[in-house]
């Protein structure tokens, strides 16, 4: 079974879409709020890298950074 990147790689691919494109449409459509990740290619690569990663991997990298995420949150409540 193909991964939800691996279809959107083909699907993007087939239309002659350039990741960028896809990234305008996005953001045009109000499904991006923040286009300004999608100006940073180093962001752009670390966020490509990580849907290349087997599931398993993915999901633990996504729990730690979704962790630290609430952690900075919740420091920055108690700050105020």
């Amino acid at each position: 079974m193909d991964s939800f990147g691996e279809k959107l790689t083909e699907c993007r691919e087939l239309k002659n879409f350039s990741q960028k494109d896809l990234a305008a449409f996005g953001y045009l459509l109000g499904e991006i709020k923040e286009v300004g990740i999608f100006k940073d290619p180093v962001m752009l690569n670390r966020f490509n890298n990580i849907e290349k990663l087997d599931p398993e991997n993915k999901k633990h990298l996504l729990s730690v950074v979704d962790g630290f995420i609430q952690v900075l949150k919740f420091k920055n409540v108690a700050a105020l």
